[in-house]
């Protein structure tokens, strides 16, 4: 008897959501590149993101973000509401591409601390 999805992904546990390190490197290194872009005048993020070919994927990734969203993924984390649960998490990361978002976002990190040299 096959499984539905939602049963196949509600035992998903986080490490199995995450992409390839290939892909990760990837990601991090153009949210480098797009937070560089923001420190020199006339260049934005959003043109390093267009010229590498994310900037589609970017939007899209954002547009899911909704506050339904959110919602559930501060539930999935929240002791309160019958405690964490790693396939929610990895249910709302996968609805809003979030693997790709948080690694996206990493280079923020990276470059305050490049910054503060």
């Amino acid at each position: 008897m096959a499984s539905s999805p939602d049963k196949a992904h509600e035992t998903a546990t986080l490490p199995e959501t995450l992409p390839p390190p290939q892909e990760s490197m990837h990601t991090f290194l153009i949210g480098l590149l797009m937070g560089t872009a923001d420190g020199v005048p006339g260049v934005s993020g959003g043109t390093i993101a267009l010229i590498t070919g994310i900037y589609e994927r970017l939007l899209a990734a954002i547009a899911a973000v909704t506050p339904s969203r959110v919602g559930n993924g501060v539930r999935a984390v929240s002791p309160l509401h019958g405690g964490i649960s790693p396939a929610q998490i990895a249910r709302v990361l996968d609805e809003v591409d979030g693997w790709f978002l948080l690694t996206l976002l990493d280079w923020y990190a990276v470059d305050i601390d490049l910054e503060t040299v």
